[in-house]
């Protein structure tokens, strides 16, 4: 897939339109919409920067990697991502916190004890209450 088709996969992925990403990016909305159609022989690198950061992407992203077995992001994955982004560094702390008990609690395994779940989100969520009154 060339870089155009995965800005589009981009753009398609969210609910962004060509007038909010000019908005967002200061781009003219019609600059905008030669680009996606193709009609922009040599678009400038900071152009697609900056369109392809509104899709909360990165430049790498549109690169093909061979080796890159992972799919592209779906459009709650990348809320997550643009939500986490928008955060302030205290923010993106306790997310980072939750998302480790969350994962350590959750993650898929057969064998799990109900009651061990049970007492060990009792206890995280202590914790999480003791740190929050710390943070305040």
């Amino acid at each position: 897939m060339e870089w155009l088709e995965r800005l589009r996969t981009f753009k398609s992925q969210t609910n962004e339109t060509y007038k909010s990403i000019s908005d967002k990016t200061g781009i003219p909305q019609t600059t905008i919409e030669k680009l996606f159609c193709g009609r922009t022989k040599d678009p400038k690198l900071k152009m697609i920067r900056e369109i392809v950061h509104c899709l909360n992407h990165t430049l790498d992203d549109l690169v093909e990697d061979k080796n890159d077995h992972n799919p592209q992001l779906n459009q709650e994955e990348n809320k997550l991502i643009s939500d986490f982004r928008a955060l302030s560094e205290q923010g993106k702390d306790y997310i980072l916190q939750t998302m480790t008990m969350a994962k350590n609690t959750y993650q898929d395994n057969k064998n799990i004890n109900t009651k061990t779940i049970s007492d060990d989100i009792t206890e995280e969520l202590k914790q999480v209450s003791i740190n929050s009154t710390k943070i305040k």
